[in-house]
């Protein structure tokens, strides 16, 4: 008997999963760049009809590959979120994680595509925001106000929080798409002097509301 319409099969998800799984690989080579619904397909093994049933149009696949980027990310989020001493030390460890994600091409890859795709569609800018930057920086907020011990208001830290995932996150795909820049001594160089230059600032301020 035919499936009711709107009704989904019982192993759908599983399926939507593993299409996601495969454009994440296909998306992370060196030479893809901004690959249309066609080229999603055949990296995922299906056709663009099979691929529409699941995701809709192209701009709903590149907006299914953001949540998915979220959502296999969890345990890096909870590993940002662990609060140290001091805001230095919470800094310092975060340049520690930035440092080893920025070395690791397929991810740095991962985040060029999202980048690429949002620069280039206002709609999916939106989601860029929600679903990839947006949850770092409010993990890394939730650490700068657990190491300060509370002394940082949920303001300052989501503003500093920002700055220090968007810009951390810049200088790897930065460094992905200059070909010329492969030097990774000189990567973690910039981000540890970039994680200094923040932590003292943060610090600094920090003297002045306990005074």
């Amino acid at each position: 008997m035919a499936r009711p319409a709107g009704v989904k099969n019982q192993d759908y998800e599983e399926k939507r999963v593993a299409l996601l799984d495969a454009m994440i690989s296909h998306v992370e080579r060196e030479d893809v760049v901004q690959p249309s619904l066609r080229q999603l397909a055949i990296a995922a093994g299906v056709s663009d009809i099979n691929l529409k049933h699941y995701f809709g149009d192209r701009r709903g696949v590149v907006i299914a590959l953001f949540k998915h980027m979220r959502d296999t990310t969890r345990q890096v989020r909870a590993a940002m979120r662990s609060p140290f001493q001091s805001v230095s030390e919470a800094i310092e460890d975060y340049v520690r994680l930035a440092s080893q994600a920025g070395t690791d091409a397929p991810y740095i890859r991962r985040h060029v595509f999202a980048l690429r795709e949002a620069i280039a569609d206002s709609e999916v800018y939106r989601h860029y925001v929600v679903e990839i930057l947006e949850p770092a920086a409010e993990a890394m907020s939730e650490r700068l106000v657990a190491s300060s011990n509370g002394a940082m208001t949920p303001e300052a830290a989501h503003q500093a929080g920002t700055h220090i995932v968007f810009n951390s996150m810049f200088l790897g795909m930065q460094k992905a798409m200059d070909p010329s820049d492969i030097d990774a001594k000189e990567f973690r160089a910039k981000l540890e002097r970039f994680g200094r230059w923040m932590a003292a600032g943060l610090e600094a301020e920090l003297k002045t509301v306990a005074a």
